[in-house]
């Protein structure tokens, strides 16, 4: 899934989706129980639609 050289894993949800974002979190788990400490950029796309979750919900996943 990631090369060894990967720095940055860029993750792109759906804001439209609460079931994308939860999908970013078994991503993001299986990726941290590598040995590799990556930097994480998470997007959220489809900001032009109306969201199915708060922005707290955002930060409290970004914050876990």
């Amino acid at each position: 899934m990631l090369s060894q050289n990967t720095i940055v894993v860029l993750v792109v949800f759906d804001l439209n989706n609460p079931e994308s974002l939860k999908q970013v979190y078994v991503l993001l788990t299986e990726v941290q129980q590598t040995e590799h400490k990556y930097k994480y950029i998470l997007v959220g796309n489809k900001s032009d639609l109306e969201k199915q979750y708060s922005n707290d919900d955002i930060e409290a996943f970004k914050n876990a």
